[in-house]
């Protein structure tokens, strides 16, 4: 091979070896599809049973990072007795999974962080425990999830659990039941005020 081909040859195999290098470090990978960020804080892989970095137990695993998150971790243990829902009526939360945490923020927003609500106190207590201040109540289908591993989690008492979702028409809030697995309000009644009973709490955290 003549020098000066030689010397095309190494410079080319220098650039493609910093460009995947770059993307080594960045976690980016030539498969990502729009929507999905590989951005994390950790290159470490997390399995549903694993302890997370807030010391609670990993639930839900997406499998890729969307809106800077893939994993869920949940609280290991409920860190509070019964509490009521909340107070007043409240419109704009979300069931899906991915909206608890947006669920959480508002209704601290429309009822602030110091009341007895099942968010704020959960949410407070939690913080306790290990230092995160990102704990949120779940939505109705993160709960849900939440149930479908219970055993996993562990800790959880037979009766119903509050989620961060209210109904269409704000007047009732979504819990579910531990002990067989219903969807419903029939404990979660909410008047002008407060929510007519206490049920327990479980908050979860996205990374």
């Amino acid at each position: 091979m003549k020098k000066g081909v030689f010397s095309v040859v190494l410079l080319a195999m220098f650039v493609v070896g910093c460009a995947s290098s770059v993307g080594a470090e960045t976690g980016t990978t030539g498969g990502d599809t729009a929507g999905r960020s590989s951005t994390r804080s950790s290159n470490r892989v997390y399995k549903i049973g694993d302890t997370g970095p807030a010391g609670g137990i990993i639930f839900f695993d997406m499998g890729f990072y969307m809106d800077g998150w893939r994993y869920l971790e949940a609280a290991p243990q409920d860190f509070h007795m019964k509490v009521r829902w909340g107070q007043g009526s409240l419109r704009g939360t979300d069931t899906i999974l991915g909206s608890g945490k947006k669920n959480t923020e508002l209704i601290i927003s429309e009822f602030g962080k110091e009341t007895l609500g099942a968010a704020q106190v959960g949410k407070r207590d939690a913080t306790k425990y290990r230092g995160y201040d990102d704990w949120f109540l779940p939505s109705r289908d993160e709960l849900n999830i939440m149930y479908q591993n219970r055993t996993i989690i562990g800790g959880f008492n037979s009766g119903w659990y509050w989620s961060s979702s209210c109904t269409g028409n704000s007047t009732y809030a979504w819990g579910q039941s531990f002990s067989n697995g219903d969807q419903g309000f029939p404990y979660g009644y909410r008047g002008e005020t407060v929510i007519g009973n206490a049920n327990s709490v479980r908050v979860i955290r996205q990374f």
